[in-house]
């Protein structure tokens, strides 16, 4: 893994450059080979009408060490520097997004906790992880996943976001190059009612949010939505979204349900050997939940907003389990599972 320290850095002005087309999730077995769906995504693309264009790869975390030198410490594993440079090669992929995860409320000593800093130890932390990141030219931009968006965390993780997208748009740290003149993109995954003005400048011109339109439910994980039922709360939070947007400017993807989440999946079975059945992700017919997704899409006319980058399909794994690592397992795992789902997002989204 490589760790680097912060440096002085002076920021400079340049135009936004925010990815579009359709992004897909991946996540590579644990140590296993690394880019275990590049074959597949490419073979994907090769006779796609509508490829994927983004992939986001997992880059590492981030873990806070108060009594360390440098207590700031940001994670990019070899295996996660080779998935990345595999996924870039992939032809009609433009960018390829690192992933930064880490529970800010995860009670170990090392959990990257914003509140506990102040705001000047935020910014030498986003420093710090813009100029590791942009020291490799496969990575075209980062997406911060650092739960949960909420109080007393959530101050501090603005100001992280903020200073990270100016570090981005930085030459100094070299985020600009020739490569890539405008920066590298930041993103951010939220429920639509976190996607509020204040994040969206946050962000900055290179920076969008990645709106989840999936687990869409206040019930117990393993709770299935019917279609129905989740048209209803998909269709909320787009109109929720477009309205937080308004004139502001902020752009956004939309996550959507291509395998299984913990409340949109074919079969959920449990560590005890349980069985719930759910509904498909994709059919013919139109009970499913990529058929309610374009339902959705064609009634909000959200590809006429300037602000919509485009779907995110959720997402490649070899095994979906809540709680992670867990033997709860939710099928699909891949939305290559299903032959009939894979042609059809061919020529969809």
């Amino acid at each position: 893994m490589v760790v680097l320290v912060a440096v002085a850095m002076m920021i400079v002005s340049v135009h936004g450059s925010v990815p579009t087309g359709k992004a897909t999730w991946v996540y590579d077995v644990a140590g296993g080979q690394p880019a275990m769906w590049a074959s597949a995504i490419a073979a994907f693309n090769k006779d796609a009408q509508k490829p994927i264009e983004i992939i986001y790869s997992y880059g590492g975390d981030m873990e806070y060490y108060p009594d360390d030198k440098n207590p700031f410490q940001t994670y990019f594993p070899l295996s996660s520097q080779q998935a990345a440079q595999t996924y870039s090669e992939i032809k009609g992929v433009t960018t390829v997004i690192l992933v930064i995860d880490g529970r800010m409320d995860g009670g170990e000593d090392y959990s990257p906790d914003l509140s506990k800093l102040t705001a000047a130890q935020a910014k030498q932390w986003a420093a710090v992880t813009a100029e590791l990141y942009c020291s490799f030219p496969q990575v075209g931009g980062l997406q911060i996943d650092l739960e949960p968006f909420k109080d007393p965390y959530k101050t501090n993780l603005i100001v992280f976001l903020s200073e990270l997208s100016k570090q981005l748009q930085s030459k100094d740290a070299n985020c600009v190059n020739d490569k890539y003149p405008n920066g590298r993109s930041l993103s951010t995954f939220l429920m639509a009612g976190a996607a509020t003005s204040e994040v969206y400048q946050a962000l900055g011109p290179n920076g969008f949010a990645i709106i989840s339109g999936y687990d869409l439910s206040d019930t117990a994980p393993g709770t299935v939505n019917t279609p129905a039922q989740y048209n209803a709360a998909l269709l909320a939070s787009v109109k929720q979204t477009l309205a937080n947007i308004g004139n502001g400017g902020g752009k956004f993807s939309l996550g959507v349900p291509a395998a299984a989440s913990t409340h949109e999946f074919e079969l959920y079975v449990t560590s005890s050997g349980k069985t719930v059945k759910g509904f498909p992700m994709w059919s013919n017919s139109t009970d499913s939940y990529l058929s309610e997704v374009n339902n959705v899409i064609t009634q909000t006319q959200i590809r006429k907003f300037p602000g919509f980058l485009g779907v995110s399909l959720w997402g490649f794994s070899s095994a979906m389990a809540y709680p992670p690592h867990s033997n709860n397992l939710f099928y699909p795992s891949n939305p290559f599972v299903d032959a009939g789902e894979e042609n059809w997002l061919k020529n969809n989204f």
